[in-house]
């Protein structure tokens, strides 16, 4: 038997990487966020930290996530570490959900950092001009990709999801006859591959969706609202962002 529980996370900072720890003491297994990632990487990953376990030794896994980080900010490679710290302080092995071919999950990956150019250069543009006006309809248009993107994203974490128990028993002999694998899984707040699931899953948000500005404007992109329904809203969340120097 499975029982699964999705935490919607924020992936910024130590403190927010710090909630995840009662739920990692909790799990028997823990499945991290590895966007666009394949099968062969995500095992990769996953030996790597099972070694650093056994050898009692994350110096080594630590550099191994900030070579692959190092693009990141420095906000997000703070999230990575605390949470891949905790996984080791705790001995809970990891098991990723999102396993795509090598081609598509290059292709998902293009496709995202072309619309973050052309959010950046949105942004740019609507310096000069000052069209804070057309500024929100372009970044509407970006978050139409961006759920189009994240939708393709959670139903292939559901795929492997249904998949995940009898996996998980061969990949770890110490759960094979374990009754009940508690299996937590930490995603960014605004994807729902609850949506797309057949089976029973408790979801925690940690990100408090309902309480953030800019959240609110995504989940009504993602729930088919029309832009003129949160224009203003939009409008005021944009015009700080565009005055910052």
């Amino acid at each position: 038997m499975l029982e699964l529980k999705i935490l919607k996370v924020e992936h910024s900072g130590k403190e927010e990487a710090e909630k995840l720890e009662p739920f990692i003491e909790e799990c028997d297994v823990f499945s991290p966020e590895f966007a666009y990632s394949t099968e062969r990487a995500t095992k990769k990953l996953e030996d790597t930290l099972e070694n650093a376990i056994k050898k009692n030794d994350f110096g080594f896994f630590s550099d191994k996530i900030n070579s692959s980080a190092y693009k990141a900010s420095p906000e997000i490679r703070e999230y990575v570490l605390m949470q891949y710290f905790l996984l080791f302080k705790h001995k809970k092995p990891t098991f990723y959900l999102e396993k795509h071919t090598k081609e598509k999950g290059h292709r998902l990956f293009e496709i995202q950092i072309d619309f973050e150019k052309a959010k950046f250069q949105a942004f740019v543009k609507s310096r000069v001009t000052k069209d804070i006006e057309r500024l929100a309809e372009i970044f509407w248009d970006i978050l139409g990709i961006e759920f189009t993107l994240a939708k393709i994203r959670d139903k292939n974490m559901v795929k492997n999801i249904l998949m995940a128990e009898s996996l998980i028993r061969q990949r770890y002999e110490r759960l094979r006859e374990k009754k009940t694998i508690k299996l937590i899984i930490a995603i960014g707040g605004l994807h729902n591959p609850e949506k797309y699931l057949n089976i029973p899953a408790s979801v925690v948000d940690l990100w408090k969706i309902e309480q953030n500005p800019i959240s609110q404007i995504y989940i009504a992109r993602a729930n088919g609202r029309k832009l003129e329904e949160v224009k203003d809203k939009l409008v005021e969340y944009l015009i700080p962002i565009l005055n910052t120097n």
